[in-house]
């Protein structure tokens, strides 16, 4: 290739970054106006004025009056208010070098008031005048309403609020949600900000990407669909939840719980119902569980601590412990070693494989069962008073069969390592969870 053609190419490679570069800087809200530099990431600098006292209005209203509020570049705040009527406030804030130029354009910023339908539109202009100057400004929105009155909310790099009232429906991005004291359904759907949402009356959706979310004090149930960011969820209704590269944090439920999480762990306590949690790329911490659990985990352990109900656990890549279970067990284990104990005499099945790991099982008195034990590569460590391995091939081959307290229930364990039973007196403390 020609030097000619080689510097026509790099012409036309340079080029082609310069354009790119712009399209991000546009896409990601740098601009430079008349004034110098005013956006950063969706956020207004440099000198500005605020301007509240011109623009509030009252609107006599149904009390059971469903609000809808649009806005951008600003908060949004819903409280009930002392009467039956509707007071919206606007405060508006230019960013100008000077107060005169900031009044000037704050004076034709409006609060836009609509009713139609049995809903009260709440808004501004702000689109309009927008679009004929460069000007950096932000609409805040502080609505009083009836506390029987329900919200829907549209907004945007602004913070929401909103406590008191009978229901809220807000989808909101760039900034944080928090809601309070709703009698009735909340629904969330949040970019980029933090939600926080407590004493709440009745069922929560609730959808977040990049944010972490709390909610405590939930009476209704829940269905959550969190991404990028560490769920938190304490004294709630049930829970149906989706976590994508985070954590989960759930604990005092009344009703089960179900927790799909993908690269992502989770801790499960307090819970009266029944579990099911999958992740995968990290372990699974559960404690207090009243009735079943299904726990299915990817490159990560399972640690529990007082299992009520049914017990089923898919490992890979890590340990599996229980301390304290009553009913039948189910546990496969790929990768790692397993620890069960249990909390009453065994009477009820336990079945366990051990891939690439050992199993040791701690036996309490009065425990009834029927024992099938096969080590392919490690030692039978059978030391349990009252076992009759009489008739077993154990020395030869790895495998014990036998029976505890004349029999019942099917033990089954195999392992690639060790297999150890002892007495509960003996039994190793397993980390709580």
């Amino acid at each position: 290739m020609s030097a000619r053609k080689i510097g026509f190419l790099i012409l036309i490679l340079a080029f082609g970054g310069i354009v790119e570069t712009a399209w991000h800087v546009r896409e990601n809200h740098f601009a430079f106006g008349p004034e110098g530099f005013r956006v950063l990431g969706g956020r207004f600098y440099g000198p500005s004025f605020t301007f509240e006292e011109s623009a509030e209005r009252v609107v006599e209203a149904d009390p059971a009056l469903e609000i809808e509020v649009r806005n951008s570049f600003g908060g949004v705040r819903i409280v009930p208010g002392p009467g039956p009527e509707v007071q919206v406030k606007l405060r508006k804030v230019v960013f100008q070098p000077t107060e005169k130029k900031a009044r000037a354009f704050a004076d034709r910023l409006e609060l836009r008031l609509k009713e139609e339908d049995g809903r009260l539109r709440v808004g501004t202009n702000r689109d309009e005048v927008g679009r004929r100057e460069n000007v950096g400004f932000e609409t805040h929105l502080e609505l009083l309403v009836p506390p029987d009155a329900g919200a829907w909310i549209r907004n945007d790099h602004g913070r929401v609020e909103a406590s008191g009232i009978a229901w809220v429906d807000v989808r909101n991005s760039f900034d944080d949600i928090r809601v309070e004291r709703i009698a009735g359904p909340v629904k969330i759907d949040s970019r980029q900000g933090a939600v926080e949402a407590t004493d709440l009356g009745a069922e929560l959706t609730l959808k977040s990407r990049h944010g972490d979310v709390e909610v405590v004090d939930i009476a209704g149930p829940l269905d959550l669909d969190v991404q990028h960011g560490r769920l938190t969820a304490r004294r709630t209704a049930e829970v149906d939840a989706k976590v994508g590269y985070g954590h989960v944090v759930v604990e005092q439920v009344q009703g089960d719980v179900r927790v799909e999480a993908r690269h992502a762990g989770a801790r499960i306590a307090d819970v009266s119902g029944a579990v099911e949690v999958q992740t995968s790329y990290d372990g699974i911490r559960l404690g207090r569980i009243g009735g079943d659990v299904t726990a299915s985990t990817r490159e990560g352990g399972v640690t529990a601590q007082t299992l009520g109900g049914d017990v089923h656990v898919r490992a890979r890549g890590d340990d599996v412990s229980i301390d304290g279970f009553r009913g039948p067990v189910d546990v496969e284990d790929e990768g790692g070693d397993v620890l069960l104990v249990a909390a009453t005499p065994i009477t009820k099945a336990v079945t366990v494989s051990a891939r690439r790991g050992g199993v040791r099982l701690e036996v309490p008195p009065g425990s009834r069962f029927e024992l099938e034990a096969e080590s392919r590569r490690g030692d039978l460590l059978l030391d349990l008073p009252g076992l009759d391995l009489s008739g077993s091939d154990a020395g030869a081959a790895g495998r014990a069969t036998g029976t505890l307290g004349g029999g019942g229930a099917r033990v089954k364990l195999t392992a690639d390592d060790d297999i150890t039973l002892a007495p509960a007196s003996a039994a190793l403390p397993a980390e709580k969870p």
